[in-house]
């Protein structure tokens, strides 16, 4: 999916997305293909959207027109046709700034598009993610692996895996613990059953990734015989399992396998839960579960991670974004290509703005939004 920014004083369409700064958050996408941005077009989208977004209502009716506008273009498919769009619309000299999100390769492909125009323009990528999450001893004890375990086999198959912030390696210290841990997770996965993927592109994508990392040496699959498999594009959900070593060896297993799947990498001992946090590479998110017992070992991971992440979640899961002032939905390449920016929360608007500075300048020529609000003025 990416978003494309346009100026124009003559074209009100929008197609799937109106971006808004004002009204419940700082970004809110709505995902209503071809309504047109006009006075009925307005009142059309508040329809559609009353019974979820009631306060919605009367801001879009309010919003003045001509005003500039935001599309997005949706495609799961990542094929031929969506290629083609993409370049097309990254090329249009009436975009002046794109927002994407998919895979590492289409948003790089995008972004040196739009390094290659006559005017260059900013693109704005979230890439692929593998959200690392480090389950330290002390967390575990107690009843706290098989309620850990059970917290990620929630958090992969919320939207059957299909989130950027899916936990896809879990590190832990082999032993007891890390075999409840892996027991709950497989057998909360295992209850969620098959379910569908957003296309077929992307399961058969899934399909020989998953195969790919399977037959690597020294990684065993917990669940999820075979391939995934099921009608359609229905696929059930994989857990595998591996020693540091194979990740060490194997750099493509810490690399994002999108769909409902995940690795447990099991440690000799702390030392190796902290190499493999600087195996990993630049990620949305990285979590710690850890109790008082672990302060030590989890400030060493912390720093490690936090050079690698955009956000750091202690004692949670990765999935679910709130939107918030403090979020940051963004990541050190190749999570994103853009780290010093957010996806989601109050900043993430900052992305298409751009500061103009009046300089000694008198009243009447600022912007009319300006006016009053200037000292002097």
């Amino acid at each position: 999916m990416f978003i494309l920014r346009r100026e124009s004083e003559n074209d009100h369409r929008a197609y799937g997305a109106i971006l808004l700064d004002r009204v419940l958050s700082k970004e809110l996408f709505l995902n209503l293909a071809g309504v047109e941005y006009d006075t009925a077009g307005a009142r059309r989208v508040a329809e559609l959207c009353h019974a979820r977004w009631t306060d919605l209502a009367s801001a879009l009716t309010a919003l003045p027109t001509p005003m500039e506008f935001y599309l997005v273009a949706s495609g799961h498919a990542g094929g031929e046709r969506e290629m083609q769009v993409g370049t097309e619309v990254v090329l249009h000299p009436a975009v002046r700034a794109v927002g994407f999100t998919g895979s590492f390769g289409g948003g790089m492909a995008l972004a040196d598009l739009a390094r290659g125009r006559e005017e260059p323009i900013p693109v704005f990528a979230e890439m692929g993610s593998v959200n690392p999450v480090f389950v330290l001893p002390g967390a575990m004890r107690d009843g706290g692996a098989e309620r850990i375990g059970a917290m990620l086999a929630a958090s992969v198959a919320n939207s059957h895996g299909q989130m950027c912030t899916c936990p896809g390696l879990v590190f832990a210290v082999r032993g007891g613990d890390a075999d409840r841990l892996v027991r709950a997770l497989a057998e909360g996965l295992r209850a969620a059953g098959t379910r569908p993927m957003l296309g077929r592109r992307g399961w058969e994508v899934f399909a020989r990734r998953i195969g790919e990392v399977s037959r690597i040496p020294g990684v065993e699959r917990v669940i999820g015989e075979g391939e995934p498999r099921g009608p359609g594009v229905r696929s059930g959900a994989v857990v595998l399992r591996c020693g540091l070593a194979a990740l060490r060896a194997n750099p493509t297993l810490g690399e994002e396998c999108f769909g409902p799947s995940t690795i447990v990498v099991e440690c000799a001992g702390v030392e190796e839960m902290v190499e493999g946090a600087g195996l990993v590479r630049g990620s949305l998110t990285g979590a710690i579960f850890a109790d008082d017992a672990d302060r030590e070992d989890a400030i060493r991971l912390r720093d490690a991670l936090e050079r690698r992440v955009g956000r750091l979640i202690f004692n949670g899961v990765p999935t679910g974004v709130e939107v918030s002032e403090a979020m940051v939905h963004g990541g050190p390449w190749p999570a994103t290509n853009q780290p010093h920016t957010t996806a989601v929360g109050a900043r993430a608007i900052e992305r298409w703005c751009r500061p103009v500075c009046y300089q000694n300048a008198p009243a009447w020529s600022l912007p009319e939004e300006m006016r009053g609000r200037v000292l002097g003025a």
